[in-house]
């Protein structure tokens, strides 16, 4: 699939019930979600790493700015958003 037909799918993508939520205190956390992994840092900068199922070697970056709340929102519904649009079988 091309990048803008992947991101407008990932964008457009309704949220489930139980998605992990974004901290009160405005900064990411690491979260375990659907046995994919969201890493909220890397080598300091501000990029939601994601690694959309248990044992996944490929990883998918959303960076965000860390001082617009609304652009680190929208970068964690993308980022929850690739892990639930993942096709293969979610691991217990």
């Amino acid at each position: 699939m091309k990048f803008a037909s992947a991101m407008m799918q990932l964008e457009k993508h309704k949220a489930k019930k139980r998605r992990p939520k974004l901290p009160k205190s405005g900064t990411p956390e690491n979260a375990e979600y659907m046995s994919g992994h969201i890493y909220s840092k890397y080598r300091k900068q501000p990029v939601l790493r994601v690694y959309t199922r248990k044992g996944g070697t490929h990883e998918q970056r959303f960076p965000y700015d860390p001082n617009d709340k609304g652009d680190m929102s929208a970068k964690w519904h993308l980022a929850c958003s690739a892990i639930e649009l993942d096709p293969r079988k979610v691991d217990k």
